[in-house]
């Protein structure tokens, strides 16, 4: 309820949103130009859910023999975090805006992981990957950004992913027949009151975007139940 406490005067102003004419925006107004203030509160607030994810993700997919993870929009470093403590063959690198990634940072180092954890301050949007990857996350994005965005994104991430690398979308995303689950759905509308280009994507919206991009053996899974789906795929080899 506090999380989306900021929003609730909106809400009552949904019809009017609803009706908004102007082209909807690419930067996203919950987090382009995000203050260093409002990033460490933010993730402050989060973090803890966010190692609970990054441990759900290390019970579901084995990343033994992985050398190089991009975690991309990964805020305060958490699945990276964990994953390294797992995998001590494992380096990282968060992948975000430049104010996140300095909180990012101040959670690394009180882990000790600076050496094998790095930090990029980027938009992913616009910016390139590191190359030479091969496990590529993107969790916890999806229904802030539209289908160009996110197709845009995991092209990228296919380009940047080592041959039989692997990338996995974690997201709130809709049953194939776009009429459930709630949160998903609601995630969606909610974009509405900042005029983004965000939806409540599907499923199979996912698949097909790995598709175009370009990945085989695609899988969706279960992460939450009701709230959160996986969606994978590997690089040709």
């Amino acid at each position: 309820m506090f999380f989306t406490h900021p929003d609730w005067d909106k809400w009552g102003q949904l019809a009017e949103f609803l009706r908004e004419t102007s082209s909807p925006e690419l930067d996203n107004k919950t987090v382009k130009n995000i203050s260093l203030s409002e990033a460490r509160r933010y993730h402050g607030a989060t973090f803890s859910i966010g190692r609970g994810a990054g441990r759900q993700f290390l019970r579901q997919v084995d990343l033994t023999g992985r050398t190089k993870l991009l975690d991309i929009g990964g805020g305060s470093g958490a699945y990276c975090i964990e994953a390294c403590k797992k995998y001590p063959k494992l380096t990282a690198t968060v992948l975000d805006l430049p104010e996140v990634v300095q909180v990012a940072a101040e959670f690394i180092r009180s882990f000790s992981l600076s050496d094998r954890i790095s930090t990029l301050a980027a938009d992913f949007n616009f910016d390139p990957f590191p190359s030479d990857i091969d496990v590529a996350i993107m969790a916890s994005n999806l229904p802030m950004y539209g289908r160009e965005a996110i197709g845009h994104v995991i092209s990228k991430s296919y380009d940047a992913l080592v041959a039989g690398g692997e990338m996995h979308l974690i997201g709130e995303a809709l049953n194939g027949s776009r009429d459930g689950p709630a949160d998903p759905a609601m995630w969606g509308l909610a974009q509405t009151l900042n005029n983004s280009t965000g939806l409540a994507h599907s499923v199979d919206d996912c698949m097909q975007y790995f598709s175009n991009a370009g990945f085989i053996n695609i899988q969706a899974k279960e992460f939450i139940p009701g709230v959160l789906k996986r969606i994978s795929g590997i690089k040709k080899a």
